[in-house]
């Protein structure tokens, strides 16, 4: 009788740690963000993207920093380290959820001389745009979300850089 009886209490146990998992997945904060361009990166302009972030959770997220980087990359390309923001940089103390706020971060055409647009026009080199948001759940336990995007010359347009995007 005393082994059932540590059997239901570790049933028990198990029952109520997934119980608490499953409330903190469905009550806590879930950060997305989605980069776009305003223009193509090819117009010797200004850069200007769009950043559009959402929390679609139940909860506000704490704590929010936003990072935006650009980096051009020879082709075929490995995921590169996340570089320095992009200024403006992005934090805020409190992001409630559901909602969504977004900004619009600028790369200067000098980041792109007219070699880089004709190596990236002839298809040898590609712009990589990452975004990461770092934030805590109410529960005050880390959480992020980490975006790559690639400019596809073939497309003209952003793609999503395969293997470059994670949460946690």
């Amino acid at each position: 009788q005393a082994e059932a009886t540590l059997q239901s209490l570790e049933a028990a146990r198990e029952a109520n740690k997934l119980t608490r998992e499953v409330s903190i997945a469905s009550e806590r904060p879930w950060l997305n963000i989605d980069v776009s361009p305003l223009k193509s990166p090819l117009e010797g302009q200004d850069w200007i993207i769009r950043a559009s972030l959402f929390n679609a959770g139940r909860s506000p997220a704490l704590g929010v920093k936003v990072r935006i980087s650009f980096s051009l990359q020879d082709l075929p390309f490995s995921i590169p380290d996340l570089g320095p923001c992009i200024e403006p940089c992005q934090t805020s103390a409190i992001f409630p959820g559901p909602t969504s706020w977004g900004y619009s971060p600028k790369i200067p055409a000098a980041s792109m001389t007219p070699e880089e647009i004709e190596k990236i026009r002839s298809g040898k080199r590609t712009a990589v745009l990452q975004a990461r948001i770092d934030y805590a759940d109410n529960y005050g336990a880390p959480r992020f979300t980490h975006k790559c995007y690639w400019y596809d010359q073939a497309v003209g347009s952003l793609t999503t850089c395969r293997g470059g995007n994670s949460a946690n």
